[in-house]
């Protein structure tokens, strides 16, 4: 059985570790999210049949890319949630002035 270990990013705060390990025409890969040079978080496990060494890269480097495009867009959506609050807030304070200017 051969190993070896693959690191990649998808941007500058995310870091995936890939362990791979190889059976005959086999592979089997360990995904891990790596946060200060440890392992954070183990996202999971893939089996990889008939494969070159070669396309396991690509495969990895396929899955660092579109989860490195998911975090994008879930922070993406965090900020415009956060603006889209404080605009809402905004206007419930402004509203509220206007009335106890209006009562008096």
């Amino acid at each position: 059985m051969q190993q070896f270990t693959f690191i990649t990013s998808a941007d500058e705060k995310t870091l995936y570790r890939y362990q791979i390990s190889q059976s005959g025409s086999v592979f089997y890969v360990t995904i891990s999210l790596m946060a200060h040079d440890k392992e954070a978080e183990p996202l999971g496990t893939k089996v990889l049949i008939n494969i070159t060494h070669h396309e396991v890269i690509q495969e990895c480097l396929s899955h660092c890319r579109r989860h490195g495009q998911y975090l994008a867009t879930r922070q993406r959506r965090a900020l415009l949630a956060g603006v889209r609050d404080w605009l809402v807030c905004s206007v419930a304070v402004l509203t509220f002035i206007r009335l106890m200017i209006a009562k008096n």
